[in-house]
Formats: C-alpha cells, sequence, structure tokens
C-alpha cells in the first residue's frame, strides 16, 4: 500500500496563468490556463506540479512528468480519481502553450494549444492508479500509485477516522469479495447443495448491506461535491411534529455548529434514516436532493422491484434462517441458488 499526505493543497506554478477559476467549486466545468514554456519543455527538471488547487471534496492537479506530458487530474467523492494525459514534445518552440481541462461526472478532457507551430492536441480521461483524496480535515491525501494498487484505505488519527472509502469503492469492494464467495465451492459432494444455498443467502446479505452503505455515503458526498440539499425538506420528512414542537431542529442547528459539521451530516449522524428501509431511502433522495430512483436515475420499476425483494428477502434470512432453500413460496418458489445470486448481482449493481 502507499499512501502520502501532500503538501501542495493549492498552488499554482509562475509561469501559469489562469481564467474561469470561480468553476473549480462546481461539478462540472472548464479552466483555461496560459503557460509559458520557460520550464514546460527543460528535460533537466524530471517532473512538477503546474497547478494544484482542493476546493471542497474537488481534487485539480496539472502536472509535467519526465516524458513531456502534461498530465490533469481530477478527483471526487463520485467519480474517482479520472487523468487525461497529452505529450507537448510536438509543441517545443512555443513561447507559450494554451491548456483547456474540463470536467463532469461522466469524463474529463484536456485540450493544449500552440501557436508555432499552431497545433492541437488534446485527449480524455481514464481512471487512475494514483488516487487522490482530500480527507475529512481538509488534507490531501495521495493513495497508490502507477503499478501499485490499494482498496479499502482507512486513516484514523487520534481515535478519528479522517478517511475511508468512498460510496462508489465500498461498493466495489463488496462486488469483490462476492465474487471471491462465489467462485467457491464446497469440498464434500453430500453438502455441495446446501453450500450453493448458503452462499446465496449470505450474497443476498451482503447485497443489501453494500446498498445501505452506498446510499447513506452517498447521501453525504453529494453535499460535499456543492449539490444543495433541502435540508428543510429533510428535516420536515424525518423529524417528527413532536420533536419538532420541542426544538430538536434548534438543538441540531446548535450542536451542528458546535461540531463544525453540516446539518446534513448531523442529521445522518443521529440515524435519523434508515437508508436499509427501501421507502425511507426513497424518500430521503427525493426530499433532499429531487431525485427520484426511477424517473431520475432512469430505472426501470422491475428493478427496483428486484431490490426491494431482495430487502425483504434478506431480513427473512437474518432472522428466520440462512439455510433455508426457498427464498419466496409465493411467486411460484423462489429458490437460492447461483443463478439467483446472479441476478441479485446484477440487479444491484
Amino acid at each position: 500500500m502507499y499512501i502520502e499526505y501532500m503538501n501542495l493543497l493549492n498552488y499554482i506554478h509562475d509561469n501559469v496563468k489562469m481564467k474561469s477559476e470561480e468553476n473549480l467549486k462546481r461539478p462540472v466545468g472548464i479552466l483555461q490556463l496560459e503557460i509559458n514554456s520557460e520550464d514546460i519543455f527543460d528535460r533537466s527538471k524530471i517532473s512538477f506540479i503546474l497547478f494544484s488547487r482542493v476546493e471542497g471534496k474537488f481534487y485539480y492537479r496539472l502536472e509535467r512528468d519526465e516524458l513531456l506530458n502534461i498530465c490533469f487530474y481530477h478527483s471526487s467523492p463520485g467519480t474517482d480519481t479520472r487523468v487525461s494525459s497529452v505529450n507537448i514534445e510536438p509543441l517545443t518552440g512555443n513561447d507559450k502553450i494554451n491548456c483547456t481541462i474540463s470536467w463532469h461526472p461522466d469524463s474529463i478532457s484536456l485540450k493544449i494549444e500552440g501557436q508555432n507551430p499552431k497545433l492541437l492536441k488534446q485527449s480524455t480521461g481514464i481512471i487512475s492508479d494514483k488516487k487522490f483524496r482530500v480527507d475529512t480535515d481538509g488534507n490531501l491525501v495521495q493513495i497508490g500509485d502507477v503499478g501499485v494498487r490499494t482498496m479499502n484505505v482507512n486513516i484514523v488519527e487520534n481515535r478519528k477516522r479522517t478517511l475511508q472509502p468512498t460510496a462508489i469503492d465500498a461498493w466495489n469492494n463488496t462486488i469483490e469479495g462476492i465474487n471471491i464467495l462465489i467462485s467457491g465451492e464446497s469440498n464434500n459432494p453430500e453438502t455441495a447443495h446446501i453450500y450453493d444455498v448458503v452462499n446465496t443467502n449470505f450474497i443476498i446479505v451482503m447485497l443489501v448491506t453494500g446498498f445501505e452503505t452506498y446510499c447513506k455515503k452517498r447521501f453525504i458526498e453529494l453535499e460535499e461535491e456543492g449539490i444543495i440539499v433541502s435540508i428543510d425538506k429533510l428535516f420536515y420528512e424525518f423529524i417528527s411534529n413532536r420533536e419538532r414542537d420541542n426544538g430538536a431542529v434548534e438543538r441540531i442547528k446548535t450542536e451542528a455548529s458546535a461540531k463544525g459539521i453540516s446539518l446534513l451530516k448531523k442529521l445522518i449522524e443521529e440515524n435519523r434514516i434508515d437508508f436499509q428501509n427501501y421507502e425511507r431511502c426513497k424518500d430521503a433522495y427525493n426530499k433532499g436532493y429531487n431525485i427520484v430512483f426511477g424517473k431520475s436515475l432512469n430505472l426501470k420499476n422491475t428493478l427496483l422491484e428486484q431490490i426491494q425483494t431482495n430487502i425483504k428477502y434478506r431480513h427473512k434470512i437474518v432472522h428466520v434462517s440462512a439455510i433455508d432453500v426457498i427464498l419466496d413460496r409465493n411467486k411460484g418458489l423462489v429458490f437460492a441458488n447461483k443463478d439467483y445470486a446472479q441476478k441479485a448481482i446484477a440487479a444491484f449493481t
């Protein structure tokens, strides 16, 4: 594992000028930079940072590596760290080059333009081996590097968890664990059938737990990424009339301010929303972010019904039996087997 705290939180090289800097605070944007070539083509400089900026949980980085590539890194909890690279050697001889970086939840891009010779080079981004994250204290952390893979990274300082896997990382870790489980087999032919039953049942439990974890983490990440949350609607939905009359909202606001956290995080901290309860989870996203699971996410009702059914199966497995061969007797008999497990994995994914 490779983890390093970085000092370059907000930095811009002397030879770099920026336009549209206010876009850095948005999940979708474009930034233009003009780069003086005094150092940019100097091969004696192995690599150096041109631009580094933390904005909330977003991180932007532009660097020139030892191969004369300019690399644009973009990191956010919802997108992972992506990198887009352009080789600038064909632009040698330019006094300056113009650089345009753009980012969107679906993609990032880097465009490099020179005037002498007039040439435009561009590339789109890919997932980077080198990950950047911003911890709860606002520190920049590099996790992994080229050829160095890391997973399930947690950092705890003074008994305080400052970094933990993002929502999508936690989900991918769940799927990786499930894939290990589903690839196994019983060494005893007499128990091979019940082995598949137990495997399937525990996979359902893991999927539902992974669903709950993802939805809870992502709910917080959206606010950290600059998406406006309708906190008043959440208060109305998840704090009873009696509690509101007794000053619960004012207490939450006071305690959140004292701890230096958002009202949303305080609401989650008090476990007001049960994200394993499908209806409550759905209501939270609807009231908080105006996200309707089916319509907003373009998900079919049949898929959402599968999710709800598996949540029901999870409760039966945990509270009744983990070795029950039949998951449902009311739908033409649904059996716990590897085929059903694969369908459940696909639905949740």
